[in-house]
């Protein structure tokens, strides 16, 4: 386990190269839906975590929706049911989602997206509160995950090239050309995690338009005690990873337009 002066060095090691272009902010961002999930070994009895954090939620979150499986699962052991969201917690500026569920906590930004400044202060008060309530142990994964639907720039909406800085051969004796493309990237970093960056071409987004999605979750899950007093520092570090990642990959026409 690092303590807090191990990871600050290792931060300003592994991602001293990421961390100036965080301030590029992107004027239209292609954000559909940002995640930031915790999931835990233990905690105290789920029944008792919906009401608590609907009470300290109220003022800002007062939208409370019970989903499906709350209903299905109900008398079901905690330890035996499914790590998904039982409740639902809402707010509209920023639009913001809680969801809770048995040793689970996830936090969605959806359109229109907040800086991350915004997003990541959202993280952590809400964190703050549910531990509060749940008694989580330690997690087992935690995650942050933004999903991007690259719409059709002018030219050619149906190259892949048009959008992401990404090629894809394969075996010329097989049909050409292909009707659709998707491939999923594991990138480990070192004592912080791994960063799954994943591309679909084409997809559509809502308007109907040919899109490409890029997909790019970074997560820890090492099979070791996390210490949730890193968790800011460890949430700093994987937006900067995922941001470098995006940038990197999206087209530069494209990206040149995001930043308007």
């Amino acid at each position: 386990m690092c303590t807090v002066t191990d990871s600050q060095r290792l931060k300003d090691r592994q991602f001293a190269s990421v961390t100036p272009e965080v301030t590029d902010k992107l004027r239209h961002p292609s954000i559909v839906e940002a995640v930031c999930e915790l999931r835990f070994k233990t905690g105290v009895s789920y029944t008792i975590v919906p009401g608590a954090m609907r009470e300290r939620l109220r003022k800002t979150y007062s939208e409370f929706e019970v989903l499906p499986h709350a209903t299905l699962m109900g008398g079901i052991p905690d330890e035996a049911t499914p790590v998904v969201p039982h409740h639902r917690f809402k707010r509209k500026n920023p639009n913001i989602w809680i969801q809770t569920g048995p040793r689970l906590l996830t936090i969605n930004a959806l359109p229109p997206y907040p800086h991350f400044e915004v997003y990541r202060e959202e993280i952590l008060g809400v964190l703050e509160n549910y531990k509060t309530v749940a008694e989580p142990g330690s997690p087992v994964r935690i995650g942050l995950r933004y999903v991007n639907h690259l719409h059709s720039p002018a030219g050619k909406p149906h190259e892949i090239t048009s959008y992401l800085r990404c090629a894809f051969d394969y075996p010329e004796d097989l049909v050409h050309p292909y009707k659709e493309f998707a491939a999923r990237l594991l990138l480990p970093f070192e004592n912080w995690g791994t960063l799954a960056l994943a591309v679909a071409f084409p997809s559509q987004t809502v308007q109907g338009e040919t899109a490409a999605t890029l997909d790019l979750d970074f997560y820890w899950s090492e099979g070791t005690d996390f210490d949730l007093a890193e968790f800011p520092n460890w949430l700093q570090a994987a937006h900067d990873i995922v941001y470098k990642a995006f940038t990197s990959t999206v087209a530069v026409a494209l990206l040149q337009k995001m930043r308007g």
